[in-house]
């Protein structure tokens, strides 16, 4: 083969010139018609290559002998000078032939390009199924290289009979490549410019880049830290993949965009913040960054655009697959959930003003264990919460309106959350299988409750429904009858009306009806069967809006207590009068008298708290005493 390019180069001399000329250093073929010269490889006596004719530091001059400028260097024209140590190419040279350091392995370590108005084209061999093999890439063992002007390259498909002019990369793949700069020429880091070079630990980037190109510094296993100069817009698609050793990467205040994968396997990064200016972030950009602990999202006055989509059977989102995620600052809103499913994350903290917590924000969060709000969103979206089992505790702020479905669906360990004053709607199976729950209370300023909120709620034992003018309504008219099918509830109390049914419930047995309560809707309470203990807390009977509010075992073998001087009238109120059972110790919770509790003791005679459970002697202010029933 090397015969034949051999052959087909001296053809080329012929039409060219004559022979080739030397200077006693340099060989050149000259081009009398352009007035160009190129410097070509030396030749021994028979006419044939011969190398290892450089030494030390080689510096190609801009002009020939004959005054012709030095416009290429052709193929081979420094073959096996493996004395070399540093070379600079000048701004005329504009073509570079294929491989023209070949063998020249053992010592030149530097490479300069000058500064030059016009592109370096040069010509790269795709020796398949070898590679290709790059200008500088793996003949030579650059350590260091000055690049002054933009390049392209023709790539040589022999073994395919094809050829295509791109950007391949002058230095990639060049194994002992440590440092690379770019003039200020430059303003966008080419194509794959370092894909592969393995050893690279410095990048100078021009002050006027614009853009890093895809695949740049793909592979750089060695790259630990970089500096990205201000103005740059556009990190392109896998630009710093498989940076394994990346630590940090500040970036600067001007980007805009960030695509798909570009930083995907930084196995060392370890923290980031992403400026306010970005618009727009690419899937998988972070995939596989297995240290990744710590992300800031700037606030800014824009939304960030992620791009999520459907991966197999779900959604897969930016930050899914980060495994040592721990903390997320987030100072904008997004388009779509990024921390959707995320395992490890356990900190997230809003730092604007958020809308809402969006659907499925931290859906399958299972770590998560704390989110700081900044403002006050209005609505808890769809599933915004669910499956977050590490979730114990958390405070809503003053302004959320609504929890939409499945907000705090199935987390597991919640056992205490705080509702502000504004909230009025709970959504549909809002707290189901939230098995932590011992007590639940739905606050008085709530007026809408979703069907099945407490579905599955293993540990539930009582339900408060708290004081409010405005009845209770329900999205489906038989709200509780499967809301608790898995939980063991044994006490209700309501202390409103409540445009809805309990009917059909087969745990409940003690049923607090409040102070405040004057009516009550038919059939709340038909086909509850285990209630056999009801406390009507108002001294004037409720009225029954029918007479099917109980079931007819509750007013035959239940107990009704209602308050001291009641009695009588409870035994004419309808529905009430047919208790078998009424009694008039005092119950807790009932509407005082004026007078105050002095004194309370036990039935034994002991003196008890306020707070005591079960049959009390009270001693009142005015002298009086009265019995008392607490349960709380």
């Amino acid at each position: 083969m090397k015969k034949t390019l051999l052959t087909s180069f001296a053809l080329l001399l012929t039409a060219v010139s004559a022979a080739a000329q030397t200077d006693g250093m340099f060989c050149y073929i000259y081009d009398d018609a352009a007035q160009t010269a190129t410097i070509t490889y030396q030749r021994n006596k028979d006419g044939a290559m011969e190398g290892g004719t450089y030494y030390g530091d080689v510096v190609i001059p801009a002009k020939a002998p004959n005054g012709y400028a030095v416009t290429t260097i052709g193929e081979y024209a420094f073959y096996r000078s493996d004395g070399m140590t540093s070379l600079t190419i000048p701004a005329t040279v504009d073509s570079i032939g294929c491989q023209p350091f070949y063998d020249c392995s053992a010592h030149l370590t530097k490479i300069t390009i000058e500064d030059g108005d016009q592109p370096l084209r040069c010509h790269v061999r795709d020796a398949w199924p070898m590679g290709c093999y790059p200008v500088f890439g793996r003949d030579v063992n650059v350590e260091e290289i000055y690049i002054g002007r933009d390049y392209s390259s023709f790539v040589d498909r022999g073994w395919v009979g094809a050829t295509y002019t791109g950007s391949w990369s002058i230095i990639r793949d060049s194994e002992y490549l440590t440092s690379v700069t770019l003039s200020d020429r430059f303003t966008e880091v080419p194509f794959a410019l370092c894909y592969g070079c393995e050893n690279l630990r410095t990048v100078n980037m021009s002050p006027n880049t614009r853009t890093i190109g895809k695949e740049a510094f793909h592979n750089c296993k060695s790259l630990k830290g970089i500096s990205i100069p201000e103005g740059v817009t556009v990190i392109d698609t896998l630009a710093f993949n498989h940076c394994d050793s990346l630590r940090q990467i500040p970036l600067p205040g001007t980007l805009k965009l960030i695509h798909a994968n570009a930083f995907q396997n930084c196995y060392e990064l370890e923290a980031l913040s992403i400026p306010a200016s970005v618009d727009s972030i690419g899937g998988g950009v972070f995939a596989s960054c297995k240290a990744l602990r710590h992300i800031t999202v700037e606030n800014g006055n824009t939304p960030l655009k992620l791009s999520c989509g459907i991966l197999w059977w779900s959604w897969h989102s930016t930050f899914d697959d980060l495994v040592s995620l721990e903390t997320v600052k987030m100072g904008r809103p997004m388009n779509c959930p990024a921390t959707y499913r995320n395992k490890t994350l356990q900190r997230f903290e809003y730092t604007y003003d958020a809308e809402e917590v969006a659907d499925d924000q931290f859906n399958g969060c299972t770590n998560l264990q704390t989110v700081v709000f900044c403002g006050a969103p209005a609505r808890i979206g769809a599933h915004a919460f669910s499956n977050c089992e590490s979730l114990k505790d958390i405070s809503l702020p003053e302004g959320v309106t609504l929890l939409d479905e499945e907000a705090f669906y199935s987390c597991k360990s919640l056992e205490r959350i705080a509702m502000p004053r504004s909230l009025s709607v709970i959504g549909f199976r809002a707290f189901a299988r939230c098995n932590q729950f011992e007590r639940f209370t739905i606050p008085a300023q709530v007026d809408s409750i979703g069907a099945s909120i407490l579905d599955e709620c293993e540990n539930l034992k009582r339900i408060d429904i708290a004081y409010s003018p405005t009845p209770l309504k329900y999205t489906c008219p038989s709200q509780f009858n499967n809301s608790l099918r898995a939980a063991p509830i044994d006490t209700l109390y309501m202390d409103r009306y409540i445009a809805g049914y309990f009917s059909d419930n087969r745990t409940v047995k003690k049923l607090y009806v409040g102070p405040n309560v004057t009516s009550i809707i038919n059939e709340i309470f038909s086909n509850c069967y285990n209630i056999d203990e009801v406390y009507s807390l108002n001294p004037v009977p409720p009225v029954c809006e029918g007479a099917g509010v109980f079931y007819s075992d509750t007013k035959e073998k239940g107990c009704l207590h209602v308050p001291d001087g009641s009695v009588e009238a409870y035994k004419e109120a309808f529905v009430w009068k047919d208790f078998f059972n009424i009694d008039a110790a005092s119950v807790a919770g009932t509407k005082k008298d004026a007078a105050t509790v002095a004194e309370s003791y036990t039935l034994g005679g002991q003196r008890a708290s306020s707070a005591h459970r079960g049959l009390t002697i009270q001693r009142l202010s005015d002298g009086t005493t009265r019995k008392t029933f607490s349960d709380r």
